[in-house]
């Protein structure tokens, strides 16, 4: 038989236990706040996006180098402007020319993070998760390193920052982690910026939203624009016009448009794919 003792003791176990149970449960360490908050699908080179389009080889050399050039801080008249927002119409190229970026980037070890809207796909058609995951992708190419450290800290003081302005949100778990990091090492100091690659912008289905992305990475940006590139890739639409002119964005861009109807170089890299498309077929063929 159980003493009157004991049940009190038992009691008081099963109560201090359910506590933690409940402790556990109800609050998240911030890792798991941040993975929940990511779009995979947004990715680069998400399983969602499988072959995602991109610039055929020995097609659209001269821009994708004019973007090269900017990036790396080899453009002196625009080496000042950490914006650069490459406009045109449905169809023209822009996110196989974003595509082609992102892995020359990759590739020079100087890719920060991307992310690719897409209308029809609900967890990458609004902004709510944009500023997590490109935060997700900050953490794990700096791994054991101050970045990890300033983007937890920043989420385990606020466990709801992903429902704050994107400015608050892209200040506390991208500018600041990463300054902090390159303020370690003064041989960072000098260093190639890092790519910041949001494509698809007019594909987020608010406008608000749009604004808001834009004037908060420029607002935050803006005070430490020599370690970040953002590159915006949108249709030209009034309301992203309206947002590039405006005060918060004024100087600090560069603007590259693609037209189908004026830019040759267009159809002479067409028919550069058409025809190595032919050769290939033909090749198989014998």
């Amino acid at each position: 038989m159980i003493s009157s003792k004991q049940d009190i003791v038992t009691g008081g176990q099963f109560s201090q236990n359910h506590y933690h149970r409940q402790v556990s449960v109800g609050n998240k360490v911030p890792i798991d706040i941040l993975t929940d908050a990511v779009a995979p699908s947004s990715f680069h080179d998400s399983g969602a996006r499988f072959d995602p389009s991109k610039c055929h080889p020995r097609t659209r050399v001269q821009i994708l180098a004019k973007i090269m050039r900017w990036i790396v801080g080899q453009d002196e008249e625009n080496r000042s402007k950490p914006f650069m927002w490459l406009s045109g119409a449905a169809g023209c190229g822009k996110s196989a020319i974003a595509q082609s970026t992102v892995e020359l980037c990759l590739e020079q070890g100087i890719l920060l993070a991307s992310f690719f809207f897409n209308r029809t796909d609900h967890t990458r058609n609004t902004a709510e998760s944009l500023v997590a995951t490109l935060a997700y992708q900050l953490y794990y190419t700096f791994p054991e390193t101050e970045v990890q450290l300033e983007i937890l800290s920043a989420i385990k003081k606020d466990p709801l920052i992903f429902k704050r302005t994107i400015q608050r949100q892209f200040t506390s778990l991208t500018v600041q982690p990463l300054a902090a990091y390159l303020s370690k090492d003064s041989s960072t100091q000098r260093r190639t910026p890092f790519l910041i690659m949001i494509d698809g912008l007019d594909e987020c289905k608010d406008c608000a939203s749009q604004k808001s992305i834009l004037t908060g990475l420029a607002d935050s940006v803006r005070s430490f624009p020599t370690c970040i590139r953002v590159f915006i890739a949108s249709r030209p639409e009034h309301n992203i016009k309206l947002s590039f002119v405006s005060k918060c964005l004024k100087g600090v861009y560069t603007h590259l448009t693609l037209d189908m109807h004026v830019e040759s170089q267009v159809y002479l890299d067409i028919k550069l794919y058409l025809s190595d498309r032919f050769a290939e077929n033909t090749g198989r063929l014998r």
